[in-house]
């Protein structure tokens, strides 16, 4: 039988609230509802519920209002666990307290949904029943959190030691874990599931954040802490466990670097739009357009009124206006950095998908391949972005910019199964030397080692050129593997090894941003670090407001197809654009579909 819903009064605030009766084991779930407003003084003490949906095909049965009723099975496991055996418990959950059936309803529900968890007396976050892996993945975690508390004088110095205190960049350790037989990684594999969309919300602007798993308790704050950890020490767990973790951590962290101060735990909010839909990109949503309608009320600049919350809005047009709108960075200028979020799964994707190539689906974080350092500047200067209180959802993006090339060889990709395989790593750097001394004949063979060594690296040196030293990182990284048999050890057993601290590092930096990449020439005799999809005919550009030089390839009909982002030796700090004069603004226009 479904609820009858009544109505809402929006000028008030209007929202319903379970008053989950008392009970115990499997009693039946039973509850009244009632409705509250925002604009109470004081507002009535209620707690938010976050909880993951999974998969709404399993139902239960719970009474409400007398009638008997049937939702989620996630949902009524939620309310079975936070159940008081003796008292009642007065409750806001979104799947029961708002009519879903109702998009008008939904709208104007989600346009307050931060007043309600932050006027709340707390939330709980129910992260499902423990199973075998729980207990060691909760010990984990107990003993991590008394390593933090070891190592930054109880948290004193933890904001300074997991990410630089300037540039905000993380900090990697070079140091491995204290008591490392004690912990059990691949627990924490599996409990690092990402939460749905409203649990991150939740977590953002309630007063406080209780985590609930089988019979385990605990802040969420801490969880956040063991996470930024893990990242900070995220060399020391690749000997261990798969890349899937270490990802998971990425997100958590990236997500949450700027929002959430992990010694406090309280949020700042999302000073660029760009920042919060990455953040929704990593959580799961029951609806696609909570990715830009869920966090709107913590993103700090102006929203034009078309990207408010209306789940009547076709999803397509509602992700290409928020693209656009993520295109603007805090100063206003242009930033098309946000392009390193566009992910293709395959040629025929890329080519044929309704989707437009340089819309993100923000559904899904991609951390291979890592991003190029922002440090770089290939279109020499970011212009001013469009005024924020335009509308544009058109579903193609032009830009200005020159050629660098075309893309006239190509390696095969490095793939992380391959990179895991010291062996199948010196096979792939084999491969992609022959590749280059064929395609390029003018240079000599040391000179050709060097330029290959500085774009695996990613050329993060200031002004971008070769390291001049005899021995390439290459070369050290090559004769490293072959003497071992292992990769290169994060610290290096002995300061004065040279050729070991260079191996490390050119692994480090293939680790980074070689992954899910190929080696690339240009007719023009570039160089560069591309996208796995690249091939020949693909046209590499420079343009304005992009850090890295973007590769789009022709389309059968008009226009091009964005590729992805490169990395090109000798480019990336505007040589390029530069070489069109001062004033230039961009000779060609391209549209991209």
């Amino acid at each position: 039988m479904a609820h009858t819903y009544g109505p809402l009064c929006v000028e008030d605030g209007e929202f319903r609230l379970l008053e989950l009766q008392p009970g115990s084991g499997e009693d039946m779930i039973t509850c009244t509802m009632r409705s509250t407003s925002l604009a109470e003084q004081p507002v009535c003490q209620y707690e938010t519920i976050s909880y993951c949906w999974g998969d709404l095909a399993p139902e239960a049965r719970l009474e409400l209002d007398g009638n008997e009723l049937i939702i989620p099975a996630s949902a009524v496991a939620a309310l079975r666990r936070v159940r008081l055996p003796d008292r009642t418990r007065l409750l806001f959950l979104d799947v029961l307290c708002i009519d879903q059936t109702n998009l008008e309803e939904r709208a104007q529900q989600v346009s307050i949904m931060n007043d309600i968890y932050s006027s709340s007396a707390g939330n709980l976050i129910y992260l499902g029943e423990e199973d075998t892996s729980t207990g060691p993945a909760v010990r984990t975690i107990r003993l991590l959190y008394d390593e933090i508390l070891h190592e930054t004088d109880n948290l004193v110095a933890l904001g300074s030691t997991v990410a630089d205190p300037d540039t905000r960049n993380a900090n990697r350790s070079q140091v491995g874990f204290r008591n490392r037989d004690e912990l059990d990684f691949e627990a924490l594999d599996s409990f690092f599931g990402l939460p749905r969309l409203w649990v991150t919300l939740e977590t953002l602007v309630a007063p406080s954040n209780q985590a609930l798993c089988g019979t385990h308790s605990f802040s969420l704050v801490e969880l956040l802490r063991v996470s930024a950890w893990l990242h900070y020490k995220s060399f020391h767990i690749q000997k261990y466990v798969p890349n899937s973790i270490n990802n998971r951590l990425w997100t958590w962290w990236v997500a949450l670097d700027e929002q959430v101060d992990p010694v406090a735990g309280q949020c700042g909010g999302f000073q660029t739009f760009a920042q919060m839909l990455s953040y929704a990109s990593s959580r799961g949503a029951s609806d696609e357009r909570d990715r830009v309608y869920a966090l709107h009320k913590l993103f700090q600049g102006p929203l034009p009124p078309s990207l408010l919350p209306d789940y009547r809005r076709p999803l397509v047009e509602l992700m290409c206006e928020a693209t656009r709108r993520a295109f603007i960075d805090v100063d206003g200028n242009l930033d098309l950095g946000v392009l390193h979020h566009v992910h293709h799964a395959s040629q025929q994707e890329l080519e044929l998908s309704a989707w437009p190539s340089w819309v993100p689906t923000w559904t899904e974080y991609h951390n291979d391949p890592g991003t190029f350092p922002e440090s770089f500047c290939a279109g020499a200067h970011s212009p001013r972005a469009p005024d924020a209180s335009d509308t544009d959802s058109s579903a193609e993006l032009v830009v200005r910019g020159c050629v660098v090339g075309t893309v006239d060889t190509v390696t095969d990709a490095l793939s992380d199964r391959v990179f895991q395989c010291w062996e199948g790593l010196d096979t792939w750097i084999q491969s992609v030397e022959e590749r280059i001394d064929q395609w390029d004949r003018h240079r000599n063979e040391p000179s050709r080692k060097r330029l290959l060594s500085a774009v695996l690296e990613a050329a993060t040196s200031e002004n971008g050129t070769a390291n001049q030293d005899p021995k390439t990182g290459l070369e050290c990284l090559l004769q490293h593997l072959r003497e071992k048999g292992i990769p290169p050890p994060a610290l290096a057993p002995d300061e004065e090894d040279a050729v070991a601290t260079r191996a490390r590092s050119m692994y480090d930096k293939i680790w980074l941003y070689g992954i899910e990449r190929l080696v690339f020439g240009t007719h023009t005799g570039s160089l560069g670090l591309g996208p796995a999809l690249t091939r020949k005919g693909d046209v590499v550009v420079a343009v304005p407001g992009s850090p890295w030089p973007l590769v789009l390839r022709p389309h059968a009909e008009r226009g091009f197809r964005f590729v992805g982002e490169a990395y090109v030796y000798g480019v990336m700090y505007g040589e390029a654009v530069k070489a069109h004069g001062a004033g230039w603004s961009g000779d060609e226009v391209f549209t991209i579909r």
